[in-house]
C-alpha cells in the first residue's frame, strides 16, 4: 500500500485530469480508511481535494473505517 501511494505522489502531476482525480480519491480512501498511512496520506495530499476529505473524516473521527463495498 505504502508502495502504491508513493507511485501516486510521482505520477499526478503528469496525468491527464481524469486520472488526477482518480489518483485524489485513492489518496483520499488510503487517509482515510488505513491508519498506518493516514499520516503520509494527508502530507501527500496537501493541495488535492483528498486533503479536504482526509481533514473531515479526522475531524469526525472516522478514520480507519472498515469500507463494506468497494467499487473498482
Amino acid at each position: 500500500m505504502a508502495t502504491l501511494l508513493d507511485m501516486a505522489t510521482t505520477r499526478i502531476s503528469g496525468e491527464t485530469p481524469h486520472l488526477q482525480r482518480v489518483i485524489s480519491d485513492f489518496i483520499a480512501a488510503v487517509g482515510v480508511s488505513y491508519l498506518p498511512l493516514h499520516k503520509e496520506a494527508a502530507k501527500v495530499a496537501i493541495g488535492l481535494p483528498a486533503a479536504k476529505a482526509i481533514q473531515t473524516a479526522a475531524d469526525k473521527g472516522r478514520l480507519g473505517f472498515k469500507r463494506r463495498a468497494v467499487r473498482c
